[in-house]
């Protein structure tokens, strides 16, 4: 069945969805301005200050998203922007990755990613996290409550990294952020010094 094609008389609506809304709407940076107050105010975002709800409206506007789609695959976790592993996941299969889950448990989490004739096998268990300082979990962190759940986040990013790093784009999971050491002090005053 053929499917009509959009004509002068009759132009698809303003709408998020297809890009038209921002063309429109956002044609100053005082639009900015005020998408970016909505967003830090909102509460929704994790947004702790107006600049970072204009850096937000503005990747919200180059990307041609509204702010609640942005969030459905991204969070903002210690002024760092992320990406949820469940959105580097679905990249992965947007991608043409087939997932096979040998192991997911407290121990390890373990697939195989497939894709034509490539074969990848990848792993992050216990043990990698207690080398990566991990473990044993602080009491109360994601790692004491939900350990097979934050094995599983590592290795979609390491997967993803590995497989197709064009999909994270630099960001890091929120569970990787979460576990971020703040700087030294001593680093601090040195970058300080320098500026």
């Amino acid at each position: 069945m053929a499917v009509p094609s959009q004509t002068q008389s009759n132009p698809l609506p303003a709408t998020a969805e297809n890009g038209e809304f921002y063309s429109q709407a956002c044609t100053s940076l005082d639009a900015v301005k005020q998408l970016g107050d909505w967003i830090a105010h909102s509460g929704m975002f994790g947004a702790t200050k107006s600049e970072q709800g204009y850096v937000l409206a503005l990747e919200c506007i180059a990307s041609k998203q509204t702010p609640l789609s942005w969030k459905k695959s991204n969070h903002l976790i210690n002024g760092n922007i992320t990406m949820k592993s469940e959105a580097m996941l679905a990249g992965l299969m947007d991608a043409g990755w087939d997932i096979d889950w040998h192991q997911f448990d407290s121990s390890a989490a373990i697939a195989e990613f497939s894709k034509n004739a490539k074969k990848v096998r990848v792993a992050f268990t216990a043990d990698d996290a207690k080398q990566a300082g991990l473990l044993p979990a602080k009491p109360g962190s994601g790692w004491a409550k939900f350990p097979a759940e934050m094995l599983r986040a590592r290795l979609i990013s390491k997967a993803t990294r590995m497989l197709d790093p064009r999909i994270t784009q630099g960001r890091y999971t929120p569970e990787e952020v979460a576990d971020f050491s703040a700087p030294s002090p001593a680093l601090a005053q040195t970058y300080r010094d320098w500026e």
